[in-house]
């Protein structure tokens, strides 16, 4: 999960994210780390996707989908 609100940070939806989050995933992965795109289970929760997403959706759809409220 990322916070992009800022707008002079890179959009979650440009492919240099894309990128830079394929290898993050890939070196977590390797010592046996599971990481999951937090797109899907938000949609399913009928939670807010938005281009721009600030702190609070994001704690929001962690929470919606772990069943933990933070």
């Amino acid at each position: 999960m990322s916070e992009d609100e800022d707008s002079t940070t890179i959009k979650c939806t440009s492919d240099i994210f894309k990128r830079v989050i394929a290898e993050i995933q890939g070196a977590m992965q390797r010592p046996g780390f599971r990481m999951t795109d937090e797109e899907p289970g938000a949609a399913d929760l009928g939670c807010e996707i938005a281009d721009r997403r600030p702190k609070r959706l994001l704690i929001e759809t962690i929470d919606r989908q772990t069943g933990v409220p933070s």
